[in-house]
């Protein structure tokens, strides 16, 4: 007969992460209005899991991270009206 069950969670694995960020934004008048560009790019120069099989590095293939990844913005604004293009790499 048990009378109990005790479990403990206990985690085998670990990523670690190493990277940083660069994001610039730039406004100007145009035509008569405002135009303005941004940027945020990522770069991954490391992502590696650590588990029961050993060390894995993933920063720039398939599943892992990429090692670039950036969004771009575009908007012009004029009076109430605004045009707006964004793109994403990956």
């Amino acid at each position: 007969m048990v009378l109990g069950l005790t479990t403990i969670p206990f985690n085998l694995t670990r990523q670690t992460a190493a990277g940083f960020d660069i994001e610039a934004s730039y406004n100007f008048p145009l035509l008569g209005g405002n135009m303005g560009v941004r940027a945020l790019v990522t770069l991954t120069e490391d992502q590696t899991n650590f588990d029961l099989l050993g060390r894995t590095q993933n920063a720039g293939y398939l599943s892992g991270a990429p090692t670039v990844v950036g969004n771009f913005a575009a908007t012009y604004r004029r009076g109430p009206a605004s045009v707006s293009q964004r793109a994403n790499h990956k």
